[in-house]
């Protein structure tokens, strides 16, 4: 590496990394909640596309508001809100014993919470990364949830047999109230902003650009193909008689942040177009391997799909921030980030219809072919400008 690059780990950054960590800790520990559903609340396929898709809606429905929000009111105060709903959501799992109203109520406050933190957490990295290490410093985000989904899933998955599901619940909102009480130590803009920032151009505007839009529906798609694999390989996994599921996660998630610090550093001297393009092969690779599924495939599967996403989503989303100003770096990221929870949270409410009609088995073909029309859009040729300098 050149020594004439620019510092990356400033002090601001690694607080900011410091809180994703716990926060982090804390979304992770509801990475086997499908589990938990089929095996302790004995949910149906459709319930457990249901519950897993009330987080995304929610998280959806909030991002316009964020995106603005951010950009207006600065980035703190959402990083503080969303820790805060994220605590108060996480000590109610412990009272619900059954699918119903009260299960969807918190994971949809879980979801509005993932909204302000992910989004508010994202646009300040963009605040404080050097433009020429943009891919680099969101890897290195990105690499703070890996850290906690590879080990995270493990320890519940182990708890939750030795000693229940309510302290695992239990540790999880600690998790959230420590990475609330970091964000306290976060300005609320990046080095160099004094005060206010400027609103920037609308929400609607920036929905307008047509190369925005084509962004999002690429997101969409992606979102889809993620949904099949964490959402529907769990209670597959246990149809196929494989007892544990937290392999993939753990595998999933270390091939991910190896990707991303090791292979962060070389991610901005290469195309970002093609780069995701290769990725979202690998997901389609993966999703049509499932369905023969095995003890030994369960952790290979999850490491494949954990490179190709390792790659994908700091390019693609350095690609579509790349040059933004500060007034509309939240909006963008709001755009970005709304779209995946649309493909999320709609890819597990309709491939939870598909599983209860054919079996979980015919969930992961189709979102393959989601994963291939994502492909499709990414393979027009000429280097990406950034997003936010598209009319």
């Amino acid at each position: 590496m050149s020594p004439e690059r620019p510092t990356l780990l400033s002090p601001a950054f690694t607080r900011l990394l410091a809180m994703q960590v716990c926060y982090g800790a804390s979304i992770a520990s509801f990475l086997l909640l499908p589990k938990f559903l089929a095996r302790d609340l004995r949910a149906s396929p459709a319930e457990i596309g249901s519950v897993v898709a009330a987080f995304n809606l929610a998280s959806v429905l909030f991002v316009p508001l964020v995106g603005i929000g951010v950009d207006r009111l600065g980035r703190r105060s959402f990083l503080l809100f969303g820790s805060a709903l994220m605590f108060a959501a996480t000590l109610g799992f412990p009272w619900v014993g059954a699918v119903g109203l009260p299960l969807y109520a918190l994971r949809a406050l879980q979801g509005a919470s993932f909204a302000c933190v992910y989004i508010a957490a994202s646009t300040l990295v963009v605040d404080h990364a050097p433009p020429q290490r943009l891919s680099e410093a969101l890897a290195l985000f990105g690499a703070t949830l890996h850290a906690t989904n590879a080990s995270v899933p493990w320890l519940v998955e182990r708890a939750s047999e030795r000693v229940g599901w309510a302290p695992v619940f239990a540790a999880a909102a600690a998790a959230a109230a420590l990475g609330g009480l970091l964000a306290l130590s976060l300005g609320s803009r990046g080095a160099g902003s004094a005060g206010a920032s400027r609103a920037g151009p609308g929400l609607a505007a920036i929905l307008r650009r047509a190369e925005v839009l084509r962004a999002m529906a690429v997101m969409v798609l992606v979102g889809v193909a993620v949904a099949a694999a964490t959402t529907f390989i769990q209670p597959y996994s246990l149809e196929r008689g494989i007892p544990r599921v937290a392999s993939f996660f753990v595998a999933f998630s270390t091939a991910a942040l190896l990707v991303r610090v090791f292979a962060g550093p070389w991610m901005d001297r290469a195309d970002r177009r093609k780069q995701c393009a290769f990725a979202v092969a690998g997901y389609a690779a993966v999703l049509l391997g499932t369905p023969d599924l095995s003890p030994a495939r369960l952790p290979l599967l999850g490491a494949v799909f954990g490179f190709a996403h390792g790659i994908f989503m700091p390019n693609f989303s350095a690609m579509s921030l790349e040059g933004s100003g500060e007034g509309e770096r939240g909006k963008l990221v709001a755009a970005i980030s709304g779209a995946f929870n649309v493909g999320i949270g709609g890819g597990t409410w309709l491939l939870g219809l598909v599983a209860g009609s054919a079996g979980y088995a015919a969930t992961f073909p189709a979102a393959a072919a989601c994963a291939g029309a994502a492909l499709l859009l990414l393979l027009p040729g000429g280097r990406a400008r950034p997003l936010s300098q598209r009319a």
